[in-house]
């Protein structure tokens, strides 16, 4: 309050004037959950852009296809060997909208491995040898593709996440529905710069 004087001068002068949050977030590409405003949300305009987006996801996808399809394949291969089967592991994750769908991956861990509301973290004994490389090349994620194409998924986005740890980060940070309003990518920002996250803290 005791800047609103200087703060009213300025924005009469003609000076910009912006909130600190939006430069954490512009320079340091970190959005502040505790500023988080749903009057900074884009209104409208979008469609064009979503548009390009969707068109740009199926060119890239189809065109890199052959090769992408081999590994896949070699790695499935390499799963029923060592692994024996089933070769995917399928597991419902929120979406564009919030709404679940099936996501389809390679599967990396030991049969009957998934716990409800426990996420994977580093040294996890449930991932087999052959998981951990296939999650470290990122492999295992190559079926999503599938998801790419029928408008389920995008190349780039935040990651879909995991029904049940989803309903969990709602209760915690009001906020994080918010990121449901873009198609869930293949990888996103947060993969780049953090990598996975296993709780609510690193998410």
């Amino acid at each position: 309050p005791e800047w609103a004087p200087s703060l009213s001068r300025a924005m009469l002068a003609g000076k910009p004037v912006r909130h600190v949050a939006e430069y954490q977030e512009e320079y340091k590409g970190q959005v502040s959950v505790e500023y988080f405003d749903i009057d900074d949300l884009p209104r409208g305009g979008l469609t064009s852009y979503r548009t390009g987006k969707r068109a740009l996801d199926i060119f890239i996808v189809l065109a890199f296809l052959p090769l992408l399809l081999v590994v896949t394949l070699a790695a499935a291969l390499a799963i029923r060997i060592t692994m024996g089967g089933p070769v995917l592991f399928i597991q419902d994750r929120v979406g564009l909208g919030g709404r679940p769908f099936r996501m389809i991956k390679l599967r990396t861990m030991k049969l009957e491995s998934e716990v409800a509301g426990l996420a994977t973290v580093g040294g996890d004994d449930r991932i087999t040898p052959l998981g951990h490389w296939l999650r470290r090349t990122r492999i295992d994620e190559l079926p999503q593709l599938w998801h790419i194409l029928t408008g389920e998924m995008s190349l780039i986005g935040p990651r879909p996440e995991w029904t049940v740890l989803a309903d969990q980060y709602e209760e915690t940070v009001p906020a994080y529905a918010f990121r449901q309003i873009v198609r869930p990518g293949l990888t996103g920002w947060a993969q780049v710069n953090s990598g996975y996250a296993a709780n609510v803290d690193e998410m």
